[in-house]
């Protein structure tokens, strides 16, 4: 498991970070509702619901959005080979977030 992300000094790997943002039993923790336009998880929720996640992550203050994309990143580069069809959507993703959120 690759750890990047700091909490209360010590590494831990973003999931980590989501289950004490959102707890254990949180279904979409691998972020790909938020992150991945062509997936399942992001037709299970609606832009609203994906905008309150990107605010209660904001709000947690556990670590920045930008840390948490680059952890994304690791995950689904590093972690989870052949995944590169998640990460090719990334970016089509947030801009769909932004121009709703605006």
């Amino acid at each position: 498991m690759i750890k990047n992300l700091r909490h209360n000094g010590e590494m831990k790997h973003y999931q980590e970070t989501i289950d004490k943002i959102f707890g254990k039993n949180f279904k979409h923790r691998t972020l790909r509702t938020l992150f991945d336009c062509n997936s399942e998880e992001w037709n299970e929720t609606t832009i609203s619901e994906k905008l309150k996640i990107l605010r209660t992550i904001k709000k947690s203050k556990e670590f920045s959005l930008e840390e948490l994309i680059l952890e994304y990143k690791i995950y689904y580069s590093v972690e989870l080979k052949n995944k590169d069809h998640v990460l090719n959507s990334l970016e089509k993703s947030l801009e769909i977030l932004l121009e709703n959120a605006i």
